[in-house]
């Protein structure tokens, strides 16, 4: 097939993941855009050597501005915007081609698969983000946490293709945690400025407060978002309703918890919302409502953090069951919960 696809790149100082990011791309049939918004390490030198399409950006505060410019350069109109953390795994290329062909605005995502650092191990978490599109008709918008929109102003379609990568970038020290999220944070502040109606933006400081430890600013934003009537179907208003609800449960708001009960007609298909309400019903003292949300948790096939459809209800059920004094029960699932937690992490069950 001839190569009708670019693969697009921003990067700044990336040295110690981009030559991986780029061998992997290199089994696949697309074209390779690199933008440098202004490197002071190898970055540009090593991209150098995997394609010729290397071009400069100055860095003006604005991931959306960046990745536009970097879908201008390429060849081709049918693109993939990937990070320099991500590597790719799976892309289908004839997939691609032919649904944006037929959807021109199509919003188009690929699935992430982070690891994520958990006190002295891991965690996986998966989710689609917006990266596939034909640049003709959809461009990048907001400063940071960026999503695609269509250039008229129609309706995009939505599409999760089958194109995966894994993403390390939250496998940070610290100190390189700290860094990230405040700029993060500061983008986001301005961002909140020039957008005060946008739940996102105020959902994404919630999750950028949350992951260094700011639990009260993380709280006030996400209550914020929801002040704003977040769009029920949307992906990231199922993580803003289960953040929302973790923070309320942290804070002691277990009657403000249960705001997020109003998405449920909506929100059930996600996993992670399911498991927090069913928290959110223990915590108020519904103990049947808690056990028959966790139970239907565990038939959610839309799942973002690992385990939120397994061996998180599970064990979560298993304790609930103990306390009523079911103790076959609480085994039984116990039992469970550990199964599902050695299959995830291909542990072998002892002997």
């Amino acid at each position: 097939m001839a190569q009708k696809v670019s693969v697009c790149i921003i990067a700044k100082n990336e040295e110690k993941y981009i030559e991986t990011c780029l061998q992997a791309l290199q089994t696949f049939d697309v074209e390779i855009v690199v933008v440098d918004t202004g490197s002071t390490d190898r970055t540009k030198e090593i991209a150098a050597k995997y394609t010729d399409s290397l071009y400069d950006f100055e860095w003006i505060g604005d991931f959306s501005a960046a990745r536009n410019y970097a879908a201008k350069m390429a060849k081709h109109d049918y693109i993939i915007m990937i990070d320099c953390d991500e590597f790719a795994e799976r892309i289908s290329i004839n997939e691609v081609c032919d649904y944006l062909k037929k959807n021109p605005n199509c919003l188009g995502c690929l699935v992430q698969k982070s690891l994520v650092s958990a006190g002295s191990g891991m965690a996986k978490f998966n989710e689609n983000v917006g990266r596939i599109y034909d640049r003709r008709f959809v461009k990048y918008v907001n400063r940071i946490h960026e999503q695609l929109d269509t250039i008229d102003g129609r309706k995009g379609v939505y599409h999760v293709f089958d194109v995966s990568v894994m993403h390390m970038g939250y496998m940070l020290s610290k100190e390189d945690t700290y860094k990230k999220s405040m700029r993060n944070i500061e983008l986001l502040e301005k961002q909140a400025e020039e957008m005060p109606n946008s739940a996102y933006t105020y959902f994404q400081l919630g999750q950028s407060y949350y992951v260094i430890n700011e639990k009260e600013k993380a709280y006030e934003a996400r209550k914020k978002a929801m002040e704003l009537n977040p769009p029920e179907k949307e992906e990231f208003t199922y993580l803003l309703l289960a953040g929302f609800a973790r923070s309320a449960l942290d804070a002691g708001d277990y009657s403000e918890a249960l705001k997020i009960e109003k998405y449920y007609e909506h929100a059930r298909v996600c996993a992670d919302y399911m498991f927090n309400l069913g928290q959110v019903y223990y915590a108020n003292g519904k103990i049947e409502e808690a056990l028959k949300t966790f139970d239907l948790a565990t038939k959610c096939i839309d799942c973002h953090a690992d385990g939120m459809n397994t061996y998180f209800p599970y064990n979560a059920m298993a304790l609930l069951y103990e306390k009523l004094g079911e103790n076959e029960k609480a085994t039984e699932y116990k039992s469970m919960a550990e199964d599902a937690l050695r299959k995830s992490f291909n542990l072998n069950k002892p002997q």
